[in-house]
């Protein structure tokens, strides 16, 4: 897969969204690790997936808020915390960056990627996978403009005990729950983060009625 010429700077990036319209071509801008833009004026191309009835459709996303989506919330705070890296009580540090992160950049980037998978389902159903960490609030975006959507949502990272969370907002927690509650389906790596995920909306999100057994 070959990277596509970089983008000049301010004119935004893009995250990848998939369409459910019939097609062969994928092209992919990959950032660096701390979400800075890539180096270099790589010349690029159009990677084709022979017999593949799939296309990518790339989202636009201002720099500002990717940097603070990825650059802030997800990759030095989000994995961190789900992991059970911080040394707390020391860590981590919950400041107005942080807040300012998940308001301008989190649930920024989430709504745009809602709004374009909306867009992309035209006149027919919206059906929706979801992928980890990165769109936890994907899905609330999706179900207001179309309730009868089919949303999945899988985390690829564990999901850590109540206590772990505990240490947010209660508004920056409760919306990390509520949007993943607006998924017809949430998927876990095993047993024990679906329990501990069930027990943190069973803690946190107050009018959530919770049946372990099913």
């Amino acid at each position: 897969m070959r990277r596509t010429r970089q983008r000049a700077p301010g004119r935004g990036r893009r995250s990848p969204q998939r369409s459910g319209e019939p097609g062969r071509r994928l092209e992919r801008e990959a950032p660096d690790r701390d979400g800075s833009s890539p180096g270099g004026d790589e010349e690029g191309g159009e990677a084709e997936l022979p017999g593949q009835d799939l296309r990518l459709d790339l989202c636009e996303v201002p720099d500002r808020a990717y940097r603070a989506h990825y650059g802030q919330f997800c990759n030095p705070f989000l994995w961190f915390l789900q992991h059970e890296v911080y040394a707390l009580p020391y860590e981590p540090i919950l400041d107005g960056a942080l807040a300012g992160a998940w308001r301008d950049g989190y649930r920024a980037v989430n709504e745009r990627i809602g709004r374009a998978v909306v867009a992309a389902a035209g006149h027919t159903r919206p059906v929706a996978l979801l992928q980890d960490y990165h769109l936890y609030v994907a899905a609330e975006t999706i179900r207001a403009a179309r309730p009868d959507s089919l949303l999945l949502h899988f985390t690829h990272i564990p999901w850590p005990a109540e206590t772990t969370w505990q240490i947010l907002p209660q508004g920056l927690r409760r919306g990390i729950c509520t949007g993943l509650l607006a998924n017809d389906i949430v998927g876990f790596q095993t047993e024990r983060f679906a329990t501990n995920f069930l027990q943190t909306v069973d803690a946190f999100v107050r009018d959530a009625r919770v049946d372990p057994d099913g």
